[in-house]
């Protein structure tokens, strides 16, 4: 998470664009509306090619 001029950024990695999407509908969505948070965050998707793990493949 990082503070930007227009509020924070919070980068995550999902398996699919789908399972985040329901994620947001039926957590993010709800809860943030619960503490008046007005509008749903701006998302941006990216595409990624490769990631490492730590420990991963022990």
């Amino acid at each position: 998470m990082a503070a930007t001029d227009g509020g924070i950024l919070v980068p995550d990695l999902w398996q699919t664009k789908e399972l985040y999407d329901a994620f947001a509908k039926d957590q993010i969505g709800p809860f943030s509306a619960e503490v008046g948070i007005p509008a749903p965050p701006t998302v941006k998707y990216l595409d990624t090619h490769n990631y490492f793990t730590p420990g991963a493949g022990d």
